[in-house]
């Protein structure tokens, strides 16, 4: 007698026990803790760099700063002497109007100058490549170097510019360029500009040539005119871009200082006596180490807080992508 044999009840799967609700939460669990785990070891490196070279340092000078030493021996404990010294000194208060009064400035001109020069460059023709080469040279030059190039061009008797101002017969280019209260910041900020344009134009260029062209062809198909074109995609697309720049500039204003010292020493009078060279002066000429601490706070501070706002208002803090909605 032949037994018939069921072939779907022998090749059908058998179900296994139904999964319980903390074995899912365990492995859904899983990713996340491993990320978290990752985050943690990537993060460590630099985070013990961050404490060691930036917090530990801030954090230092702030007690410092309620000490009384000259450089040699124990520093004495002497409260809010340093800083009530500071808020009632004369010197000291010019000398944060005239550091934000620079970072000001370099602001007006440097943010529009670099964005046109950035957005020029970034075009594919050849010979814009050249123009960015001359633009980046004074990058591959320290600041002491071009404080000193520019000191001997400005010199009223040896310079070339006085050269050139006899022999063209320009006798406004035949001055003391640094011998005025007026026009000695203004000389600065443009050598300050002239530094700093290469770095931030190159960042502009690399946030317009991010920006996908197909945006710029649907405009000319709609009939968008450049100046459109400018204010509706390039301007909006690299908001991020123009708040990091903003930052730096800032942050690069408010620590000028080696420019400083070798072309004026701060001189005429206080006209260019930034925080960072009262500081110096403070420190290793008056040999009040204290004192000059709270300068160094009060500078972190003001770049803390002006780089906070520039963040706050461009909305760069929350990291939206910029190609947002795009593809």
């Amino acid at each position: 007698m032949s037994t018939s044999v069921d072939v779907h009840a022998t090749t059908r799967p058998q179900a296994g026990p139904p999964r319980s609700a903390s074995a899912t939460a365990v492995r859904n669990r899983a990713p996340r803790a491993y990320s978290r785990s990752f985050a943690i070891v990537a993060l460590g490196p630099i985070s013990l760099v961050y404490a060691v070279f930036i917090a530990l340092p801030i954090v230092l000078a702030v007690l410092l700063g309620f000490t009384d030493w000259n450089g040699v021996g124990a520093p004495k404990w002497v409260g809010l002497e340093n800083w009530a010294a500071f808020f009632g000194n004369p010197e000291a208060l010019h000398a944060v109007l005239v550091t934000l009064e620079l970072a000001a400035a370099s602001l007006v001109v440097q943010v529009p100058l670099t964005l046109a020069l950035g957005l020029f460059i970034a075009g594919r023709q050849r010979y814009r490549l050249w123009y960015s080469v001359v633009f980046v040279l004074p990058m591959l030059v320290s600041g002491v170097g071009l404080s000193l190039m520019w000191s001997g061009m400005l010199d009223p008797n040896l310079g070339a510019i006085a050269f050139i101002g006899r022999t063209f017969h320009l006798d406004f280019l035949v001055q003391n360029w640094f011998g005025d209260a007026t026009l000695t910041p203004l000389v600065l900020l443009g050598i300050l500009t002239w530094q700093f344009v290469p770095l931030h134009m190159l960042i502009f260029q690399h946030g317009r040539r991010s920006i996908p062209e197909a945006l710029y062809e649907s405009a000319i198909i709609d009939g968008a005119t450049p100046a459109r074109q400018f204010f509706s995609i390039t301007l909006p697309m690299l908001r991020h871009t123009v708040a990091l720049n903003t930052a730096l500039i800032v942050v690069s204003s408010l620590t000028t200082f080696d420019m400083i010292y070798v072309l004026t020493g701060g001189g005429p009078g206080q006209a260019s006596n930034v925080l960072a060279m009262q500081m110096y002066k403070v420190a290793f000429e008056q040999n009040q180490f204290g004192a000059a601490a709270v300068y160094a706070v009060v500078l972190a501070f003001l770049g803390i807080a002006l780089g906070g706002i520039v963040m706050a208002i461009s909305g760069f803090n929350r990291f939206e992508s910029e190609q947002e909605g795009i593809a």
